[in-house]
């Protein structure tokens, strides 16, 4: 269990830590008509950070899991000798690729979905006391965000799975055009929403408790702050 959640602890957090810093100083520093793109870039920038810290930690939690060393410094250490930085790196192309157009279709629509909710609940005679995003609100934001999100990037992530289950000849890899070109060779556009119904399914419960959670505890430190 520890190996599994080495990755995404540090990950959720970075972004976490990253997003709210960008968002917040865009929406104080920015004039309104430029600062409602807040949220794509701080989105961006974030997704970035946290692939920085998540591809190592993945690499060094599959070690752990198929048991070549028996702790993480160890993991660390022979991945290092493997090839230094580049080694620890390995895929973080293909890692940016899929996250950080995910992460930029997802957060702005969560925030722009939040305030639609927010809209429709003052037409229903809610005051404005009444009307801090919480926990449901926050968790239908999100599932409705990362489904949409899902549907988009889908052709994306078959692409970069694609790609990263190919068997290429020694010192010879290709491009993920040449990728998306075999795809598309194999079956038409249709190859591309391989898996696209699980997919949608999956990142809409994900979005539920992952954002549903995160707004809660926003929500909940706004309060307690004062």
């Amino acid at each position: 269990c520890g190996p599994a959640f080495a990755p995404a602890i540090p990950a959720a957090a970075s972004f976490f830590v990253t997003y709210e810093a960008i968002k917040r100083s865009c929406e104080h520093n920015l004039p309104p008509a430029l600062s409602t793109g807040s949220a794509f870039l701080a989105a961006a920038v974030a997704e970035g950070v946290a692939c920085v810290v998540r591809v190592p930690a993945e690499l060094v939690k599959m070690r752990l899991q198929v048991s070549r060393d028996p702790t993480i410094a160890a993991a660390i250490q022979s991945t290092w000798q493997q090839g230094g930085v580049r080694a620890l790196y390995k895929g973080l192309g293909a890692t940016l690729m899929l996250d950080l157009p995910f992460a930029m279709v997802q957060f702005p629509l969560f925030e722009q979905i939040k305030l639609q909710i927010r809209a429709w609940r003052l037409t229903q005679g809610e005051t404005e006391a009444l009307l801090q995003c919480g926990a449901t609100d926050g968790a239908l934001a999100g599932g409705m965000a990362g489904g949409i999100a899902a549907l988009i990037t889908t052709p994306m992530d078959v692409i970069r799975t694609r790609h990263v289950l190919r068997h290429y000849p020694a010192g010879k890899e290709g491009s993920f055009i040449d990728t998306a070109g075999l795809i598309y060779r194999s079956g038409g556009l249709r190859q591309f929403w391989i898996g696209v119904v699980p997919r949608v399914g999956y990142m809409f419960m994900g979005g539920v408790v992952y954002l549903g959670t995160y707004n809660y505890c926003c929500t909940s430190l706004s309060k307690f702050m004062g």
